[in-house]
């Protein structure tokens, strides 16, 4: 292996593959001929080497002679690269290639990158340049499929392929450290954390506001169990998610709310949209504590808005409780809301009245209130009920 041998007689031209073809042909023979001059002087090996203090074994020596003529040799190449950037440079391009989906020998990435760790050169020589490299690639990759989607907030099914791409690439990442793949275990944890940093961590805003709402519209469940999964491993990620889902409860049950042509079938309305509420914060979000706390505390304050819608009903002319004056509008404090649902419903059905009462009770804040003030709930749904029950026999 002289420095004028034939590998380091290659043109910069050679392309990458060739190159690496003919390293690792002469990586192999240079660990077969170690292996027999080992064996030749194996008694020495074990007897000499070991008994005497700053003597490295055959194989030792053998692997600096080796660093020494190929990676950390000083000779420069005609295009005024060190023979071990070449080296760095084609293998990364091979990876490269791999990672758009070319076929790519991954026979010689693991030869070629088993040989750096076999020199001692693999973090030093290698594995810095490579998630550099990686890091930039998958930057570039991330801002062009966010551009691709355009703005708006109806690209759920475009959030929804991204979020797939960003998983399919975390596992194959994943995939190409240890016995499966070619890069050292000892370097997976940093390949994840940058490919979820910058495919994930980077984009959880564009990615909620281009596409969340379109994603619960359309009962999107995978994909929402999807983005859970990825965003609870970004600082942050699971608050931003419930900060929009939130925000979505809020608008959509107050959609309801003031949907005049929904009065007829707007307390039932809002059980099923609560109901489902519950279902996909139970299947999508992992019944997380959290996310069903949000649910609820969103679900009291969005009821607690029907008090103006309420009002309205009281001084409906055709209102039951126009001739009950003793169903008088309770005032706006904090303590009297709940029994303001209570009494001054009423609307099509009496069916109607109680089924806000159980929606209020699912809530925490007024099943307490409902809990500690039993008997006026009680003695309220009596004169709700004989208040239709006098509208039905005039």
């Amino acid at each position: 292996m002289q420095e004028n041998g034939a590998l380091f007689a290659l043109p910069s031209s050679t392309p990458n593959v060739e190159f690496l073809e003919a390293l690792n042909n002469d990586w192999l023979q240079f660990c077969r001929s170690q292996i027999m001059i080992r064996s030749i002087f194996l008694y020495l090996d074990r007897t000499y080497v070991i008994q005497t203090q700053g003597v490295k074994s055959i194989w030792d020596m053998g692997l600096d002679v080796f660093r020494l003529a190929f990676l950390e040799n000083d000779a420069m190449l005609d295009d005024s690269n060190s023979f071990k950037t070449r080296v760095v440079d084609a293998l990364l391009s091979v990876i490269e290639c791999e990672r758009t989906g070319q076929q790519t020998p991954t026979y010689l990435l693991k030869s070629l990158i088993s040989m750096f760790l076999e020199l001692g050169t693999y973090l030093t020589a290698f594995e810095t340049r490579f998630l550099g490299v990686t890091e930039s690639f998958y930057v570039s990759e991330g801002a062009r499929w966010i551009a691709d989607m355009g703005e708006g907030s109806l690209n759920g099914l475009a959030v929804g392929t991204y979020l797939a791409h960003a998983e399919k690439r975390i596992d194959e990442e994943k995939m190409r450290c240890g016995m499966t793949g070619y890069l050292s275990l000892a370097t997976r944890k940093s390949l994840v954390v940058i490919v979820e940093r910058i495919l994930i961590e980077t984009h959880i805003e564009s990615l909620l506001r281009k596409g969340f709402d379109d994603l619960i519209q359309n009962d999107r469940v995978e994909d929402l169990t999807r983005m859970y999964t990825l965003f609870s491993r970004a600082p942050n990620g699971l608050v931003n998610i419930r900060k929009y889902f939130g925000d979505y409860i809020a608008k959509v049950g107050l959609s309801i709310v003031n949907d005049v042509n929904r009065d007829p079938t707007m307390i039932l309305d809002l059980i099923a949209f609560k109901k489902r509420m519950e279902n996909l914060t139970n299947t999508a979000f992992a019944s997380s504590k959290e996310f069903m706390q949000d649910q609820q505390q969103c679900s009291a304050t969005l009821f607690l808005q029907l008090k103006h819608y309420e009002h309205s009903l009281y001084h409906h002319p055709n209102s039951p409780c126009q001739d009950h004056r003793q169903l008088q509008p309770f005032s706006k404090s904090d303590a009297q809301l709940p029994m303001l649902s209570l009494a001054n419903y009423n609307g099509s059905s009496l069916l109607q009245s109680i089924a806000l009462t159980t929606i209020l009770m699912s809530t925490r804040p007024t099943a307490l209130w409902i809990r500690k003030n039993v008997r006026l709930v009680t003695s309220t749904l009596h004169e709700h009920i004989l208040c239709h029950l006098d509208h039905l026999s005039s």
